[in-house]
């Protein structure tokens, strides 16, 4: 499904610290990148890793902040540090320095898993039909039902 479908299809992401604590969990609203804003992402989070690794830590944090703000579209949750959180706010006013690379990871692969989760639900082996199959395609690892009626290899 294109994402021009549902731009308004936002998915959960509760970073992994708060994920063991008491409803309601803070939760960051992500929505689904396109093709070109992924690679975008996957640039700003290798230039943060660069800008790391050469102890530019100012600069790593200005990257994330920036990858992050392509896909955080909302949030559900209490204030953090006494204000609200934003899309506008940079995520390093409320965040970790941990909790900084998970969501910058969330918002480019996030969507993804979530899409996965999904697609994986959906397609269930039938009850006594045997193992399923899985293969491999450009999106990873697939699970597929068993065929009754294979299709038949040319002679």
């Amino acid at each position: 499904m294109p994402l021009c479908a549902d731009p308004n299809d936002l998915i959960p992401y509760v970073l992994e610290t708060d994920r063991d604590g008491p409803e309601p969990r803070p939760t960051f609203r992500l929505r689904a990148l396109s093709e070109l804003e992924s690679r975008q992402v996957s640039r700003l989070i290798q230039d943060a890793n660069d800008a790391a690794q050469a102890k530019g830590e100012e600069q790593a944090v200005a990257k994330l902040n920036e990858a992050i703000a392509v896909g955080l579209r909302g949030y559900v949750g209490p204030n953090c540090a006494g204000k609200p959180v934003t899309a506008d706010r940079p995520a390093n006013e409320y965040l970790t320095s941990a909790e900084l690379w998970e969501l910058a990871f969330a918002v480019l692969n996030g969507p993804r898993l979530d899409e996965e989760k999904k697609r994986a639900s959906a397609s269930s082996v039938p009850s006594g039909k045997g193992p399923s199959v899985q293969s491999v395609s450009a999106e990873g690892v697939t699970t597929v039902p068993p065929s009754e009626n294979p299709p038949s290899s040319p002679a």
